[in-house]
């Protein structure tokens, strides 16, 4: 769910965060999700409102610090900073380069 919540369709952007929040709120706890307190530190409950691609892109900038889930959040970045719509090229780039500082 990681991947798809980075992706250049929109719809999966809106739909994606909230089922992922879903899963790390679940009660009761869905065994073996990997860092599940450090997601839980990141991701609010939820319904998450992600409206704009910064505020999603945002979000998951802080979820690919975690070892776990930066290869499934880098590559739907790769497929979002390579899409044709350009507020949504300048948001992941944004956050990209943000991020990629901080390392």
């Amino acid at each position: 769910m990681a991947k798809p919540s980075t992706e250049q369709i929109r719809r999966n952007r809106l739909l994606a965060p909230n089922f992922f929040s879903s899963l790390v709120y679940c009660d009761p706890t869905i065994p073996h999700i990997e860092q599940l307190e450090e997601l839980r530190s990141i991701i609010p409950p939820p319904p998450l409102d992600i409206s704009t691609e910064k505020e999603c892109f945002d979000l998951w900038m802080k979820v690919m610090r975690l070892d776990t889930y930066r290869k499934a959040v880098i590559t739907g970045l790769v497929s979002s900073i390579g899409s044709l719509t350009e507020s949504l090229v300048k948001s992941s780039s944004a956050s990209s380069k943000l991020t990629i500082a901080r390392f």
